[in-house]
C-alpha cells in the first residue's frame, strides 16, 4: 500500500489493515459488503471503478464497453471518503451550484471521467459508477446502464 495524495494505491489483491480498519465506505452492495470509490490503472486510461471488500480481500471492478463488469487485476487506487466530502444529487450532467465533481480518471483521449454514485432501483443500494460530459449515460457497476 502506498499513499498518492489523498488516494491509497493497491498493487496486489491483499488487503491492507489500514483499509479495513480506518476507511469508511460510502456505500454497501446488495450483499452488505463495503464498497469504495476507486480508480483502475489501465494501459492508456485511468477509469473510475468499484472496489469491494469481501472478507479480507479487495476486488476492483471496471466496465468494459459500457456493458460488462469485469474484475480488474492491475493496480488501482482507493479514494477515501472523508468528512469533507458529500454526495449530492445531479441530473442530466448538472451539479448543484457551488459543487464540483471528483475526477476519477481519464479515457484514452484524455477526457476526464468522474466518480458517480447511482441507485439501480429507488429503494436499492447505491453503487459507484462513472460519469463524464461526453457520455450519454452513467454506467453503474451492477450490470445496468442508467440513462
Amino acid at each position: 500500500m502506498a499513499k498518492d495524495g489523498n488516494r491509497i494505491t493497491i498493487s496486489d489483491d491483499s488487503l491492507s489493515p489500514y483499509v479495513e480498519q480506518f476507511l469508511v465506505p460510502p456505500c454497501y452492495n446488495s450483499e452488505g459488503h463495503p464498497v469504495f470509490f476507486g480508480s483502475a490503472h489501465l494501459d492508456e486510461e485511468v477509469r473510475p471503478c468499484k472496489v469491494t471488500l469481501w472478507g479480507h480481500k479487495l476486488f476492483c471492478s471496471i466496465w468494459v464497453d459500457g456493458s460488462e463488469e469485469v474484475l480488474h487485476e492491475g493496480p488501482f487506487t482507493i479514494l477515501p471518503f472523508t468528512e469533507e466530502m458529500e454526495l449530492v444529487p445531479a441530473e442530466f450532467g448538472r451539479l448543484p451550484p457551488g459543487r464540483s465533481p471528483v475526477v476519477g480518471g481519464h479515457d484514452y483521449e484524455c477526457r476526464p471521467l468522474y466518480h458517480a454514485l447511482v441507485s439501480i432501483e429507488p429503494s436499492g443500494p447505491r453503487v459507484p459508477g462513472m460519469a463524464a460530459n461526453h457520455m450519454v449515460r452513467v454506467d453503474s457497476f451492477d450490470r445496468y446502464p442508467l440513462y
